[in-house]
């Protein structure tokens, strides 16, 4: 497994099958290497597709209703980077990584690792 979104299912799988879970390591980590690129390649592809004549999107017949549903700024305006979101963003990577060396270094489980986040909320 060569998850992206919860990492910790790889942990938990190998538990379950007895095994290490730096077993395999290195097969995904090309996996997840691989998965992210054609990804990225598959959605720039269409990006540009999209791009150059926005009725082939898959939602076009949507973009009314999904652009009230969230505000979407029609005049071009990106959207600001601002210290709050740096700081959201800083925490839940900090707590990722807290949290990935617990449970590998310091064998943590779900107790410690769910300390982590509610401490993230504060």
């Amino acid at each position: 497994m060569a998850s992206t979104v919860n990492p910790f299912c790889t942990i938990i799988a190998s538990n379950a099958a007895g095994i290490n879970w730096t077993n395999g390591l290195y097969e995904r980590l090309f996996m997840l290497l691989a998965g992210t690129a054609l990804s990225m390649w598959y959605i720039i592809r269409y990006a540009e597709k999209v791009k150059k004549d926005p009725s082939l999107s898959l939602v076009y017949a949507q973009k009314d209703a999904i652009e009230s549903m969230f505000a979407v700024n029609t005049r071009g305006k990106a959207s600001v980077f601002n210290t709050r979101i740096r700081l959201i963003l800083l925490a839940f990577i900090t707590c990722f990584g807290i949290m990935i060396y617990g449970v590998s270094q310091l064998d943590w489980w779900f107790m410690e690792m769910t300390t982590v986040f509610l401490l993230a909320l504060l």
